[in-house]
C-alpha cells in the first residue's frame, strides 16, 4: 500500500458522525503505519548488514551474531550435587 491516498484526503470533507466512514479511515492509516514500520525494519536490518560489510573491507569485525540463551527444561530446577566425600587428600 502506497502513502498516496493519505494525500487526497481532505479532513474538512470527512464526516465524522459517520463511523463507518471514520472507520475506514482508520483502518486505513493503520494499513499504512503497519507497511511503513515493515519497511523501516527491513531497512535497518539492510543498513546493519552493509555496515558489517563495510567495517569487515576496513579489517574490522561485524556485528556478532549472539544467539539468546534459552533453557529447553525449565519444568524443574536442576538439583545440586552433594559431594559427601570430604575435600583433601585420600588415606591409602
Amino acid at each position: 500500500m502506497s502513502v498516496d491516498p493519505i494525500f487526497s484526503i481532505d479532513p474538512e470533507t470527512i464526516d465524522y458522525n459517520d463511523h463507518n466512514e471514520v472507520k475506514k479511515y482508520i483502518q486505513m492509516f493503520l494499513n499504512i503505519v503497519e507497511t511503513l514500520y515493515k519497511e523501516n525494519q527491513a531497512l535497518r536490518l539492510e543498513i546493519q548488514e552493509l555496515k558489517d560489510v563495510i567495517n569487515q573491507l576496513k579489517g574490522e569485525q561485524g556485528k556478532p551474531n549472539i544467539k539468546p540463551k534459552t533453557n529447553n527444561d525449565i519444568s524443574a530446577p536442576k538439583q545440586k550435587r552433594t559431594n559427601k566425600m570430604k575435600k583433601g587428600k585420600k588415606k591409602l
